[in-house]
């Protein structure tokens, strides 16, 4: 598929790949770098997913679940609070991350 999807009107962003990616500290800072619509930060939120990360608990299911999402300039669209804590972390963590391409305004 090289052209975006169309539903009900609309188009839609055009998912480029999607799998699972060991993202390290410096990938996720990178990625937080280029956020610029983001939503306050819950620090709290970030620590408690750096802590179970760090103590081996972060289940499968946290990993599966909504991917880290990008666009394919690096652009991050959904995941600061995941990315925050592999930055707190401070070590690779594999995660879901799904890269797209936006509809050309």
């Amino acid at each position: 598929m090289t052209e975006n999807s169309r539903i009900g009107g609309r188009t839609k962003p055009l998912r480029l790949s999607c799998g699972f990616v060991d993202v390290t500290p410096e990938m996720a800072a990178t990625w937080l770098s280029d956020n610029p619509n983001r939503r306050p930060l819950d620090a709290a939120r970030a620590a408690e997913y750096a802590a179970k990360m760090k103590a081996g608990t972060w289940t499968e299911r946290e990993r599966h679940e909504t991917p880290i999402t990008v666009t394919e300039g690096g652009t991050l669209i959904n995941g600061q609070h995941r990315l925050s804590a592999v930055v707190l972390a401070g070590f690779p963590v594999r995660l879901r991350v799904a890269v797209y391409r936006l509809p050309q305004t």
